[in-house]
């Protein structure tokens, strides 16, 4: 499996220089949210300046209702890096939380030492597939360029400016 860093470059998620009205569209969408929920409210909280020709990273979320939970700016910058994701791609970062998580268990006697030892070389050794079996989560290049849990699903652009015609 490849070994990753904080600061790898995602290449696969959704897209590059869009708007942020876009991008409200496209994760609403996907949510399927409402037909009375309107684009230009949402529009409207954008508080930031793309003066200077500013980028930002962004994630939409969408709850595990199918509602739009908003858009949230992870940073100003023009590339995803793998330190803006919540899983990791393969599950990188899951895998890391999982084995400490797994420890303390071990410890504390919630799992027996064959638990343990079969989880662990899950998390170690498995492949997205089993991961995603067993975590019920879904890391960006296993589904479609976006990031899952049961609670919500994550969708990453990076955007150039306010609204579609905007040059």
């Amino acid at each position: 499996m490849k070994k990753y860093n904080d600061n790898d470059v995602v290449r696969n998620f959704l897209d590059v220089d869009i708007s942020v009205e876009e991008v409200i569209e496209e994760v609403w969408e996907v949510s399927g949210d409402n037909l009375y929920w309107n684009v230009e409210d949402e529009v409207k909280k954008w508080s930031k300046s793309f003066e200077g020709g500013k980028k930002y990273v962004v994630r939409g979320k969408v709850g595990s209702r199918g509602y739009y939970e908003g858009l949230e700016v992870i940073r100003e910058g023009s590339v995803l890096y793998e330190k803006d994701l919540i899983f990791g791609s393969d599950f990188w970062m899951l895998r890391l939380v999982k084995e400490e998580e797994l420890k303390e268990d071990l410890e504390d006697g919630s799992y027996s030492r064959e638990e343990y030892d079969e989880l662990i070389k899950l998390y170690r050794e498995g492949s997205n597939k089993e991961v995603f079996e067993e975590s019920m989560c879904g890391c960006i290049n296993y589904e479609d360029g976006c990031e899952f849990s049961e609670e919500e699903s994550f969708y990453y652009f990076v955007v150039n400016k306010l609204r579609k015609e905007d040059v």
